[in-house]
């Protein structure tokens, strides 16, 4: 009987283990939407200003595409030493901001501005 009491004890602790580390994942995963969102939002106010702010990072990996333009994000994340989805990120972020549909737009509206 006391087998059964701890085996179910330990079964309930185990459950309740799984779902707080469902609810710390899901908590991350909506933080990082929030704070995706907030950069969205900061981005548009700032192109509607007529100012684009972008990091550091952000500018360098702008720099790289204007002057390599047929470079792939793999070409870009090798010459940076980071990872491919990193720059994938960076370029998001860099359409996102310039309002730019692709690569090419938004090289066009960097070089107009």
């Amino acid at each position: 009987m006391s087998k059964r009491k701890s085996s179910s004890l330990w079964d309930q602790w185990e459950r309740v283990h799984n779902e707080i580390n469902l609810l710390k994942d899901r908590i991350t995963e909506k933080i990082a939407q929030e704070e995706h969102l907030a950069e969205r939002i900061s981005n548009e106010i700032n192109r509607r200003r007529g100012k684009v702010r972008l990091t550091p990072r952000q500018w360098q990996i702008l720099k790289i595409m204007i002057d390599n333009v047929s470079w792939t994000n793999k070409e870009i994340a090798s010459s940076l030493n980071v990872s491919e989805r990193t720059i994938k990120f960076h370029v998001s972020a860099l359409l996102l901001a310039y309002s730019a549909k692709n690569r090419r737009e938004l090289i066009d509206r960097c070089l107009k501005s």
